[in-house]
């Protein structure tokens, strides 16, 4: 059998989080296949998972309805819930993904999926007061150049208040031009809901903004984790649907646990 599920990650509700697809399929799909299906489909990401032969791990591939990445941290957690879902693997029993980026870990944590993640190093900018100039950006705010091997080029941006991250504009075509993998801006939260939050601008990728994404924030939960001094934090994610992700970084400092909600909004089978 061979199944999809439409999903939504990092969620409370319907109408939060992150929409993904997830396929569940029972042997290896053609490239072509996978890519007409997530034009047809056409979410955030597309979750392509299937047995691996002579393991107990699933072979997963992600795609934008654009093009493939290595990893996406809600698509994951979406293909997880799906194998749980479809009772390709027990409920109990953990999920063992096989990306482009290498195995990935998922298991349930009550109400959340829980998946174990590399941190993502970042680097303060040399040419900060010329990278403010060109986004726009307060003299306050700091710039970050984000692990280019594990990520891809990417800038973090750290503002004041919530409040500032709400009504930042960006500008895309400047993003797309020179941040391959887009442009993250963050600053503490004054809400009692989360610790921080943070916008996520990735145009290159056909995503003007993503709604919640769990990647960024093995870059994120490290940084806040260090300036405010604790190892478990709430991130809230402030795009137009909004998600909030629950992290706990590690004393080795090298990993760290990402949990989210996820939600069923549609399931079938494909014929």
């Amino acid at each position: 059998m061979n199944y999809f599920f439409q999903v939504v990650a990092f969620a409370d509700t319907p109408s939060e989080g992150n929409p993904a697809a997830v396929f569940v399929l029972d042997k290896e799909p053609a490239e072509d296949w996978m890519i007409k299906m997530a034009a047809e489909f056409s979410q955030p990401i597309h979750s392509f998972v299937w047995k691996k032969s002579g393991s107990s791990s699933f072979t997963t591939r992600f795609r934008t309805p654009d093009k493939q990445v290595p990893l996406s941290g809600h698509g994951a957690l979406s293909a997880a819930h799906g194998l749980w879902q479809a009772g390709q693997v027990a409920k109990n029993q953990p999920v063992e993904l096989d990306t482009l980026a290498g195995p990935v870990s998922l298991s349930l944590a009550d109400d959340k999926i829980e998946i174990e993640m590399e941190t993502i190093p970042f680097v303060p900018s040399d040419d900060a007061a010329n990278w403010r100039i060109k986004l726009g950006l307060p003299e306050k705010a700091e710039i970050y150049f984000i692990d280019r091997q594990k990520l891809g080029f990417s800038i973090l941006v750290v503002l004041s208040t919530f409040e500032d991250i709400k009504t930042f504009k960006p500008d895309l075509d400047f993003i797309r031009e020179t941040m391959p993998f887009g442009l993250i801006i963050t600053a503490p939260s004054e809400r009692k809901t989360e610790d921080f939050a943070s916008r996520f601008f990735i145009p290159s990728y056909g995503i003007d903004e993503e709604f919640v994404t769990g990647i960024i924030h093995a870059t994120l939960f490290p940084f806040w984790s260090a300036r405010l001094r604790v190892n478990k934090l709430i991130g809230f994610q402030a795009s137009e649907r909004g998600g909030f992700l629950y992290g706990t970084t590690h004393a080795s400092g090298g990993t760290l646990s990402l949990k989210g909600k996820v939600l069923t909004i549609s399931r079938g089978e494909l014929v």
